[in-house]
């Protein structure tokens, strides 16, 4: 409905036809491109943390960041089944439905291009930007029109060895990331990737540290690790802080 309401104004204002309506237009199109790429991250963040794809507010930042662990996220797509045992040839295929969608390549070039006209300019091309609008205004209302959003791929799954939530990622997406992220907003324990005899092996990026009251073993994200950081205990709420780092060594066996 959102979009919907978006799209009707869009219409209206194109129009109208005169430069002041058009620059509202302009405004118009990006939020419903936002709302577009919003409703798309938010159905994927069931299965991957909320912050890992929210990391950038632009559309086309996100829907790339979406692109590295989902490839086939901003394709558009008919999902249709029929009955086993039939010759493909003669199967009979329904429909369940169609997923409209704005590739990346379409969400960049519109974000930044219809951007360029909310800056001061003297020389704006009326029946220029008209057109880019409409080309817009075309995509938005069939990427509307979509029946269905579902996501049928082949998933890799682990549970947090920090607080065993299940984690969830797709097999073809994992070859393009580095890191895996705990979905947990409480946790966000991070899983770096390491070759390994078997295969790829994912190895949680985390310092441990015993607590000095209770002995309880804490586990805290590398990355946040360094002199003054302030963490508490998970058991007695305890609270310690690092104040110097502390490295080791001992003779390699040449």
């Amino acid at each position: 409905m959102e979009l919907t309401n978006k799209i009707k104004k869009i219409e209206d204002l194109i129009k109208e036809d005169s430069e002041d309506a058009l620059i509202y237009a302009v405004l118009e199109c990006r939020m419903a491109i936002e709302i577009v790429s919003k409703k798309k991250i938010d159905f994927y963040c069931k299965r991957y943390n909320t912050k890992l794809l929210n990391k950038h507010w632009q559309p086309n930042k996100a829907i790339k960041l979406l692109k590295q662990i989902e490839p086939q996220a901003d394709q558009s797509y008919e999902l249709m089944i029929s009955r086993e045992g039939q010759d493909t040839e003669e199967k009979n295929w329904i429909s369940l439905g169609k997923h409209e969608s704005l590739s990346l390549k379409s969400t960049t070039d519109y974000f930044h291009k219809l951007g360029s006209y909310l800056h001061y300019r003297n020389d704006t091309d009326l029946n220029k930007l008209k057109k880019l609008l409409n080309s817009a205004l075309s995509d938005l209302t069939r990427v509307n029109q979509s029946t269905l959003m579902s996501d049928l791929a082949l998933t890799i799954a682990f549970e947090c060895k920090k607080c065993s939530t299940p984690i969830h990622y797709n097999e073809e997406g994992t070859k393009n990331i580095h890191e895996f992220v705990c979905p947990n907003p409480s946790c966000e324990a991070v899983y770096k990737k390491k070759p390994g005899g078997d295969g790829t092996q994912l190895i949680i990026d985390n310092v441990m540290f015993t607590c000095q009251q209770c002995e309880q073993k804490e586990y805290i994200n590398s990355s946040k690790v360094d002199i003054g950081y302030i963490f508490t205990c998970s058991s007695c709420k305890a609270q310690h802080e690092v104040i110097e780092k502390q490295w080791m060594y001992g003779l390699c066996n040449l």
